[in-house]
This record gives structure tokens, sequence and C-alpha cells, in this order.
């Protein structure tokens, strides 16, 4: 806290006020051993009061947190042995304290999904292979 003297007048003398802003909080009172003996004809006579200065606290740094993102619903139906898989992978991750759940695990594999050409005709085979091993019932 930083404290400051500033000029004042002794017609506010014995008043203690204070501003309150967005930025600061400012409390004045008056300092009784330096303020002079005012005249009946001069009540402007410059008083010396002590003002307390809060500083507001420091603004954080530029957040690094991107813009909102509009979220859609996934509300697909998987096969056990799966959904057991991804709540293993959950549950593991967690016991290393990295905190997630289920949709940042599943957001974080779709990421890594590739968008060129060979990959994508990678992925293709890949899902091929993954039909063959694992086939759906109807």
């Amino acid at each position: 806290m930083e404290v400051a003297s500033v000029p004042w007048t002794a017609s506010g003398c014995g008043a203690a006020f204070a501003v309150k802003s967005s930025s600061s909080y400012l409390q004045v009172q008056p300092t009784l051993a330096s303020v002079p003996a005012a005249t009946a004809a001069d009540d402007t006579a410059p008083v010396a009061v002590t003002a307390m200065v809060e500083q507001a606290p420091p603004t954080p740094a530029a957040s690094t947190v991107p813009p909102p993102v509009e979220m859609r619903a996934l509300g697909q139906r998987i096969r056990e042995p799966f959904y057991s898989q991804l709540t293993a992978i959950v549950y593991e991750l967690d016991r290393r304290r990295i905190r997630t759940n289920k949709t940042e695990v599943l957001e974080y594999l779709l990421a890594k999904l590739p968008t060129d050409e060979p990959g994508l005709e990678q992925l293709a085979s890949q899902i091929s292979d993954f039909r063959a091993k694992h086939p759906r019932s109807i």
C-alpha cells in the first residue's frame, strides 16, 4: 500500500472520506498534527493529509485461451469393450494426476486424424482392417 501526502483545505478538516473506483481504493484522512490553526477569516488554508492508495491487483497476462468454439452433441453408441477401454484410459490418466474426461480423449484422437490425401488413404485401409477384426453385429 502506498502512502502519500496531498494538499487539502482546512474547511474539510475533521472529515474522513473514501473514494472507490474500479482501478484503486483511495482513503483520505487528515493528519491532526499537521493541521495549522485556521482563523475565522481563513478557512481555506492548506492542510496536509495522508492518503493511503491501495493499488488494484495487476491485470493477468494476456490469456492464451482460444476463443469459444460452438459445441455439437455426439451421442453415439459404442460397443462395451471400447467403452471400457476408454474409461480405463481416463482413470489411468487421472491416477497419473492428468485430469481429463472421455470427451477430451475422443477430441484428442479426432484431432490426430489425417486430413491430407495420403493420410486419408491410409485411414481407409486401417478402417477396413478394423472392420475385419471387429465386425459389428446388425
